[in-house]
């Protein structure tokens, strides 16, 4: 089972959201919603008060409530109604009815406000503001009473009656902000009875916009970014200086525009988050096994084209996470562990990159496993099967229809997972990596950019050609000398300040024969990032640094090793970007 820790702000945050769509739905004429909210509702209040526990058997109707309302909410979308059987739910749920007779109560204060007239969904913003109040005490009743808000059966005006240890300043600080609200009035019933001013509230106005039109917009702030790279390579081949300084400015308002609507497509990792506990939980119950998961970083942003993409791949990396790698209690004990398992979900900013982290406490993998069936499966010969180092082996699990499984489910064990995680990420211009101890655990890392449309890179000359190196796996420039270059295990390796970095010559890489035609046969190597090492890359020269709008490759040319997608410069040239993560092959191919 999903081991549950109590949390009271996760509990009021449930109330608020429930208060609030059973007013919205009351509003709109959906009953059968309405009523399943209230049903939550109750509930929920008295889990809040103490009076109920949550166990597994309260959380399985809770998780199934949840279920029903997306049923309801799936069913207004198609026909625009919401007649979804919910009997059996508020029979579950009728056990925590809850009769409370409000003039029987007290309160301290009472709350009178006033709704803007433009305020266009009266009974959801009201039942706002009494779960915003809900939260720092106890709603004793309202004016005109509860079910009339919800109906929307009330004028702009409205009463609320609270019992609270707040101060009135609390209280009116709450009100503040809380949009579509004219005015509001904190009249302290009992103690300090002086009146409270009116205070009145700047409105804030707003449009709604669908996410095409800021893709549409973002797409136009790339053809700005490049027809600003044009202009300045003008000014500065006909020696324009009066241009070049008005592009200086142009390019500070694009850079702003660009960051105002890369703001607008940005969107927290907790919205894949928070339904990772979910499938935790239901994996675990199913598998009898006992798991507890750690979630950080959900504040940690990503653009929403990444983020719809990454999805699916973290649920396919959850799944593995309780299938193959969380033990049963009975075997966790035997091995000296905690009968709970442990799975952690982190998210953080590094060199401009997302990472996200799903790391267990699990039994790890089992490398000899994988030696077997990659020999068993004709990947590798059994004599570089008993050569490969662990690193090698994990990188199988990614190879397509590979899979250490024993028995196929509808879970695992398919090999599909794995392939499918890392066809993504990479489409993303991401990586992933997999580092794993037997008997202690597994941490699965993905690394991606915050954004796939407008990126920082440096342009390299490599003999005629032109390539783009992206600044977020860049780490430094240095200058590459015969005196320099040494040769470890036939490996041609930079030696730089007592450090031993392994070159790569990406005129060989990509088939261009013969040395630097330029005027110096120096070349230099720009240092980058993969995977957590250091690699060298030798070009003939460095053009310049430029923001560049990455278009993905299609067809064939997605098949390229080394190259992410592919850029306009502002001359109207086509240059590849180059993909650190898969740019070498090397020893992690060879395993394959």
């Amino acid at each position: 089972m999903l081991k549950i820790e109590e949390d009271p702000s996760a509990v009021n945050e449930v109330f608020r959201l429930v208060h609030t769509l059973k007013g919205m739905a009351g509003y709109m004429g959906y009953q059968n919603l309405s009523n399943l909210c209230h049903a939550l509702e109750n509930i929920l209040g008295k889990v809040r008060d103490g009076s109920l526990q949550v166990g597994d058997e309260l959380t399985d109707t809770l998780l199934a409530a949840s279920d029903a309302v997306d049923g309801i909410i799936s069913r207004i979308e198609e026909t625009g109604r919401d007649d979804y059987d919910i009997s059996s739910i508020l029979e579950d749920l009728g056990f925590a009815e809850i009769n409370r007779d409000p003039a029987s109560e007290d309160y301290n204060f009472r709350v009178d406000v006033t709704l803007t007239e433009d305020c266009m969904m009266k009974s959801a913003r009201a039942a706002l503001i009494v779960q915003a109040l809900s939260e720092v005490g106890k709603i004793v009743k309202t004016d005109p009473d509860e079910e009339k808000i919800d109906n929307g059966d009330f004028d702009r005006d409205f009463s609320i009656y609270i019992d609270s240890k707040a101060t009135k300043q609390e209280i009116e600080e709450i009100l503040r902000r809380i949009g579509e609200v004219e005015s509001f009035d904190v009249v302290v019933l009992k103690g300090n009875t002086k009146p409270a001013g009116e205070a009145k509230l700047e409105r804030v106005d707003t449009i709604r916009v669908t996410t095409k039109q800021v893709d549409t917009i973002m797409n136009l702030v790339g053809e700005l970014v490049i027809g600003k790279s044009r202009l300045l390579q003008l000014a500065q081949h006909y020696n324009i200086p009066e241009i070049k300084e008005a592009v200086d400015v142009l390019g500070k308002s694009i850079t702003r525009l660009q960051d105002e609507v890369l703001g607008f497509r940005m969107v927290k990792l907790e919205k894949i988050f928070h339904k990772l506990p979910r499938v935790v939980r239901d994996l675990s119950r199913r598998f009898g096994k006992k798991v507890k998961v750690e979630i950080r970083g959900e504040d940690t942003e990503l653009d929403r084209s990444v983020l719809d993409e990454i999805s699916e791949p973290l649920v396919h990396l959850i799944r593995n996470a309780v299938d193959h790698g969380v033990e049963k209690p009975e075997e966790r004990i035997r091995n000296g562990k905690s009968d709970t398992g442990r799975i952690s979900i982190t998210a953080y900013k590094e060199r401009g990159n997302v990472i996200i982290e799903i790391e267990d406490d699990g039994r790890g993998v089992d490398f000899e496993k994988i030696r077997r069936k990659a020999v068993e499966k004709g990947l590798i010969s059994p004599y570089d099967a008993e050569k490969a180092t662990n690193e090698q082996l994990l990188n199988l699990l990614f190879v397509p229809g590979f899979s250490t499984a024993e028995n196929v489910t509808d879970v695992s064990g398919r090999g599909v997972g794995l392939d499918a995680v890392k066809t993504v990420v990479e489409r993303l211009g991401g990586r992933v990596k997999i580092l794993s101890e037997k008997g202690k655990g597994t941490k699965v890392t993905i690394s991606l950019p915050p954004t796939v449309a407008i990126i920082k890179a440096l342009v390299v000359r490599v003999g005629a050609e032109l390539y783009a190196i992206p600044l977020s796996n860049v780490l430094k420039v240095v200058s590459v000398r015969e005196s320099n270059i040494e040769t470890i295990h036939n490996q041609k390796v930079l030696y730089i300040r007592n450090e031993i970095i392994p070159i790569l010559w990406l005129r060989e890489t990509f088939g261009m024969n013969g040395k630097n035609k330029g005027k110096t046969l120096e070349e230099v190597a720009v240092i980058v990032d993969k995977e957590g090492e250091s690699l060298g890359l030798v070009v003939d020269s460095i053009i310049d640094r430029q923001e560049i709008v990455i278009k993905p490759p299609d067809g064939y040319l997605s098949k390229i090793k080394g190259i992410g997608g592919f850029t306009i410069l502002g001359n109207g040239k086509v240059v590849p970007v180059l993909d650190v993560a898969t740019l070498t092959g090397g020893a992690d191919d060879d395993a394959r």
